[in-house]
């Protein structure tokens, strides 16, 4: 397999091997070995109907070609969200950009139907970032669902991701390029946001015999009905994310020691996955609840490099969200908070973060090493990305501190409320909708849960 390069008038080929391929989202990522490569961001922002677009390909060989049109707005088809656009696309199109007006690849175009006009799709950067990360995550150590079962050398035949029985049956394929229209789908079921609630008095101390009457959910301030309701001690899946960075050497001894009395405290149906970085992210461990096999991935684990945090955060959630067995999912990040080697910005792991429905808690081993604006920078970090899941973050000052902390995640692993509701709205607009949960009771009780999600299929 051969990659190309195209610069002005100039082509050259690279060898190229395929590293992941989803089928019912049309998207590959292909590893070239090379130097001299500029890197961008891929943007995950919604993109709005009505925006002006421009799409680029190779129609029937014609290099480069460009057509320009409009967003119509985002499609949902067995589970993928697709932009519908306006811009003219042909045979040979597949595989092109979708840019902005102001040169953002906001998508890969896919698929158009033949007997229609203006009904183009294409595949959105967010799905394509998913899918870097999973490409690159954990040295090739996560697969992502669709990963075909062939040679690499191979590139395996798109799928018909139109399967419904009950719908009329998709035209030939001389008649389109893709799939049919999403207006075309089934009814989708009701959509429930899922919430991990803890609930503590002034004192800090938790409230776990609350009726569901006490609670009120709110979505952009808007009281809403809850369906589920419950406190239990659920099992957990959980990701525990080490720092493996040169700065984290000296703090290696209260590394070790906050994760073994972690792994302590886990009950049979729970299950844990280790995880530690520096430049890269690596899988030492995946799913188990043997601890003394963690204890041996825990081993292995020496000081060294730069760091990724913000990846080995972005690719542990995706594992999660991949392999986790229990509804209760959880990563646990044990770092000084510095970051020198990450693709992925601070602002896209926060909002991936919301969206995901995982709970993050962080203990930010702080060095005495590193500068003011370095910690405050670190903090600011960490914070962030606790804040919006519901978890906590821990600054300890010393060892003796670290099995409180481990025994303080835990407990409150263990006495959350689990609520459930179905937004009164059902459009999934990609608009970020604010949850707050408003508690009535002795001791002037305040909720701390996540406090949003992106109207997206995944955000709920």
């Amino acid at each position: 397999m051969t990659a190309t390069q195209i610069s002005g008038t100039s082509r050259r080929s690279y060898e190229a091997v395929l590293k992941y391929y989803d089928k019912k989202s049309d998207t590959a990522v292909l590893k070239i070995e090379g130097k001299g490569f500029k890197s961008f961001d891929l943007p995950t922002r919604i993109v709005r109907a009505g925006e002006r677009v421009y799409a680029i390909g190779n129609p029937r060989g014609l290099e480069q070609s460009i057509s320009e049109g409009i967003v119509s707005g985002l499609r949902e088809e067995d589970g993928i969200l697709w932009i519908q656009h306006s811009a003219p696309i042909s045979p040979g199109s597949s595989g092109g950009a979708l840019i902005s007006s102001r040169g953002e690849l906001l998508g890969i175009n896919s698929w158009f139907l033949r007997e229609s006009q203006g009904l183009n799709f294409a595949v959105p950067a967010s799905t394509l970032a998913g899918a870097y990360s999973g490409a690159r995550a954990l040295q090739g150590f996560l697969r992502f669902p669709g990963s075909p079962p062939v040679s690499h050398s191979q590139t395996p035949p798109p799928a018909r991701p139109f399967l419904d029985p009950s719908l009329p049956a998709p035209p030939p394929p001389s008649a389109m390029s893709g799939p049919p229209s999403g207006r075309n789908l089934p009814n989708l079921p009701e959509q429930l946001v899922r919430l991990n609630v803890t609930v503590s008095d002034k004192s800090g101390h938790r409230i776990t015999n609350l009726p569901q009457s006490a609670f009120t959910v709110l979505e952009n301030g808007a009281p809403q009905q809850i369906k589920i309701f419950k406190l239990e001690d659920a099992p957990v899946s959980m990701g525990l994310i080490i720092d493996n960075s040169g700065n984290m050497r000296e703090q290696r001894a209260a590394v070790n020691s906050l994760a073994l009395s972690l792994l302590r405290d886990l009950d049979p149906q729970d299950e844990v996955f280790i995880v530690n970085f520096n430049d890269e992210a690596y899988l030492d461990k995946d799913f188990t609840n043997n601890v003394k096999d963690l204890q041996e991935g825990l081993a292995r684990i020496d000081s060294r490099g730069g760091s990724a945090m913000r990846d080995a955060i972005r690719m542990s959630i995706d594992h999660l969200k991949e392999k986790a067995k229990n509804d209760k999912k959880v990563l646990v990040v044990v770092t000084d908070g510095n970051d020198n080697n990450s693709r992925i910005s601070l602002d896209n792991l926060v909002k991936a973060s919301q969206d995901s429905g995982v709970l993050i808690y962080c203990v930010g081993l702080l060095s005495e090493k590193q500068r003011k604006k370095e910690a405050t920078t670190a903090k600011r970090a960490l914070n962030l990305l606790v804040v919006g899941t519901g978890g906590q973050v821990f600054y300890p000052k010393d060892l003796a501190e670290i099995e409180r902390i481990t025994h303080e995640v835990t407990r409150d692993l263990r006495s959350q409320y689990m609520i459930a509701y179905t937004p009164a709205s059902q459009k999934l607009d990609g608009a970020f909708r604010t949850i707050s949960v408003v508690v009535k009771g002795p001791g002037s009780p305040a909720a701390r849960t996540r406090r949003g999600y992106y109207a997206t299929k995944d955000g709920l």
